[in-house]
């Protein structure tokens, strides 16, 4: 076959548009035309495209890469780790870049073929973190809501003071709640909501309860002092007053003086106070 400039035009066209991994080095031009010599030793006629990439394919294992396409590729793979990069995904954009195999065009085919491209272990594990996050976010929106609209009746207790007082106490609260993380939340929530399950039972079977939840639980897991059922007054120069600290007379205290309310659950126990109140101690 005899060598032509418009022949190696031809080739270098071929290698360009249906090789760009490989390019048209001048080796990979001279290769090409060895295969085709061989195909057609006497023939100096015109070959189509479509024949002269027919016998490039026989000898693509003979092809040397282009250094700086394989360079782009590596870094688009290094970049795209969300990518399960295979022969097969690989493959998929390469055929979409064409011949324009730069760094900034491969990574533009990588997001235009992304929906066919396989995922990659890590990209996996990210979604499913998301996934988790978004549902621990949900959960401790819904937990803390929860608290709040429980906290919500007590603003009663502050009828005829200063709006700004129940204000205070209500930021307060969602600091208080807003400063805990899922597990804290979940605990809370479990606690109080076994507390007013209980509260809500018949006298005789609440007590009954309680005395179960007190037989099967050891003595040291209460971490609170117990509450007195009276202490004196601890205003000064009232020391000589008994302060009646049942149910009753924590209910009447809260909403005759609640700033003495607020002392005692905070120099006592606030776990003891909501206890006594709901009847389980």
């Amino acid at each position: 076959m005899k060598r032509t400039q418009a022949l190696a035009i031809q080739i270098c066209t071929v290698l360009r548009k249906h090789f760009p991994l490989q390019g048209d080095s001048d080796a990979n031009i001279e290769t090409a035309f060895l295969a085709l010599n061989k195909a057609y030793p006497n023939f100096n006629g015109a070959l189509t495209d479509e024949a002269i990439k027919g016998y490039i394919e026989t000898v693509r294992h003979q092809l040397s890469k282009d250094p700086e396409v394989a360079d782009n590729i590596r870094e688009m793979q290094t970049q795209r780790t969300d990518i399960w990069w295979t022969i097969a995904s690989l493959k998929i954009v390469l055929d979409y870049a064409g011949p324009d195999l730069s760094l900034a065009h491969l990574l533009y085919a990588v997001d235009e073929c992304s929906a066919q491209l396989p995922k990659s272990k890590s990209y996996h594990q990210k979604q499913a973190e998301y996934r988790q996050t978004v549902k621990d976010d949900d959960e401790k929106a819904a937990l803390r809501q929860q608290l709040i609209d429980w906290f919500m009746p007590t603003q009663k207790q502050y009828a005829g003071l200063h709006p700004q007082v129940w204000q205070v106490e209500l930021r307060k609260e969602q600091n208080r709640i807003g400063s805990k993380n899922l597990d804290e939340l979940r605990q809370e929530v479990a606690t109080r909501t076994e507390k007013r399950r209980i509260a809500g039972l018949d006298k005789d079977v609440r007590r009954q309860e309680v005395a179960g939840l007190r037989t099967a639980q050891p003595a040291s897991s209460k971490t609170y002092e117990p509450l007195p059922l009276t202490m004196p007054n601890p205003r000064p120069g009232m020391g000589n007053q008994t302060l009646d600290l049942s149910a009753e007379g924590l209910k009447r205290l809260s909403s005759q003086d609640y700033g003495l309310f607020k002392y005692i659950v905070r120099t006592t126990s606030h776990e003891a106070i909501n206890n006594r109140l709901n009847g389980i101690d």
